[in-house]
């Protein structure tokens, strides 16, 4: 009985020794969290004294511009958040936005 004992924890050990790697393991999932921009720029869009969007660039010069929609921005916030908000970024640098990242909850 103590030879099976030894013997399975011998097996077992080897086992996991040789596991296999995640399905995903070395890819390039990158997360969905944009880069924060540089050089933010607050805007008040509504005039009502609050920030309502920040306009900034990431990767040195693709505009990105984030619309606060659900009024939870406070002043200082250098990017949205995805529970509300809308996502704009100008992929091919022409000044348009064409890319649009709507969240909803």
């Amino acid at each position: 009985m103590k030879r099976i004992v030894i013997l399975m924890l011998v097996l077992s050990a080897a086992i996991s020794a040789q596991a296999q790697p995640y399905w995903n393991q070395g890819n390039r999932i990158m997360p969905l969290r944009v880069p924060v921009g540089e050089g933010p720029e607050f805007l008040d869009l509504n005039g009502d004294g609050r920030q309502d969007a920040v306009k900034s660039h990431i990767y040195g010069d693709i505009d990105i511009l984030w619309l606060d929609e659900d009024g939870n921005m406070k002043e200082g916030d250098i990017e949205g958040d995805t529970v509300n908000d809308c996502l704009l970024v100008d992929r091919n640098r022409d000044g348009k936005y064409d890319l649009i990242i709507k969240w909803a909850d």
